[in-house]
């Protein structure tokens, strides 16, 4: 059962993400959703009637908060500070034609999750910046889903990192 849901997560965020998607607002955008969307079924996991949940139209800071208050604290805290990350761009596009400093946030960000998480990426000056942000938001949201859904952990988040490395390299 771990390893489906874990394939059915993987495949969920390359269906919205694809490796040719170029443009880093999007995958940003789209990131940004995604991760929600995982803590949203999470914490409507966590209670008897979502329906109230849902209509309660909580934004994505107070839905991180609630999954934080629903999951008992462990090896992965770094995620936090990064789901912040992400959300903190992902404002700053949504609320600004031409944000300061953005590409400064993504380059704090993918250098946050290649050295907090356990499973660090590749990257080097022939890597396209979009990928960096790519592998940085599916490390992000693949030790999300592992937190709020698997326990243990097991072998095929390092596969599937290797497989998107060796994606990467390809090109």
């Amino acid at each position: 059962m771990d390893s489906d849901l874990f394939e059915k997560e993987s495949k969920k965020f390359f269906e919205n993400i694809s490796l040719e998607t170029k443009s880093e607002t999007l995958i940003l955008l789209k990131g940004h959703l995604l991760l929600e969307d995982l803590m949203r079924e999470y914490c409507a996991s966590k209670v008897i009637k979502d329906k109230y949940l849902m209509e309660a139209r909580l934004g994505f800071m107070h839905v991180l908060g609630l999954t934080r208050a629903f999951v008992e604290s462990g090896e992965n805290q770094w995620i936090w500070s990064g789901l912040e990350q992400v959300n903190s761009m992902r404002n700053k596009l949504a609320h600004n034609l031409n944000p300061q400093q953005i590409e400064i946030k993504k380059d704090k960000f993918i250098q946050y999750v290649n050295t907090a998480s356990k499973v660090k990426f590749l990257t080097d000056e022939n890597t396209p910046k979009f990928a960096n942000l790519t592998y940085a938001i599916y490390v992000l949201f693949s030790e999300l889903s592992s937190t709020l859904k698997f326990k243990p952990r097991n072998q095929l988040f390092a596969k599937a990192l290797l497989n998107y490395n060796q994606n990467i390299n390809d090109r």
